[in-house]
């Protein structure tokens, strides 16, 4: 077993609520030695960060890499099968990872890294989470830049079903094409 893979796994399964593991639970499948030198090495390389209570967490370039579209598809199933209030809770969770991730990758250099901004957007722009908002931009002409620009311009939630999230960002495209040529 790799701490860095466990932790992973546990980002992947759990989600953003419950993405915090003890160090000390590592112990149980390895020697006190390894657990140091590998969580020395992980925390020294920044590719785990420390939390409250002796915890570690996945730095965001490796959630950004870990957060496949299969796993985030499973959270927001999750969310929408969760009894009660735990559920909202949940998909509030959900929404504040990717708010915070999109922040990380805007601050990036990488036009990799933009364009997951644009599709963690579009996913925050729908009001169910809905994963298939990624098909949506992907389809979209212009630069990434110009995306980010569109997506600004539909509020958080705001849309039912991709289609609406499609015939907004068209609207908005064709308004400020519209606009500026005018």
């Amino acid at each position: 077993m790799d701490i860095l893979d466990a932790v992973a796994d546990t980002y992947r399964r759990q989600g953003p609520l419950r993405q915090h593991v003890a160090a000390r639970s590592f112990l149980a499948d390895l020697p006190a030695d390894v657990v140091q030198e590998q969580l020395g090495t992980c925390l020294d390389a920044g590719v785990l960060v420390p939390g409250d209570q002796g915890t570690v967490r996945l730095c965001d370039r490796l959630k950004v890499a870990v957060l496949t579209r299969p796993v985030l598809a499973a959270w927001v199933q999750d969310a929408r099968t969760a009894p009660g209030p735990l559920g909202g809770a949940l998909a509030e969770g959900i929404r504040g990872e990717l708010r915070a991730l999109v922040r990380f990758c805007l601050g990036g250099t990488d036009d990799t890294q933009h364009r997951r901004a644009v599709e963690l957007t579009a996913v925050l722009a729908t009001a169910t989470l809905d994963v298939q908002a990624i098909d949506v931009v992907s389809g979209l002409p212009g630069t990434t830049r110009s995306q980010l620009q569109d997506l600004a311009a539909v509020p958080e939630g705001s849309c039912r079903t991709t289609h609406e999230l499609l015939a907004r960002m068209r609207r908005y495209v064709t308004t400020e094409f519209v606009e500026v040529t005018g």
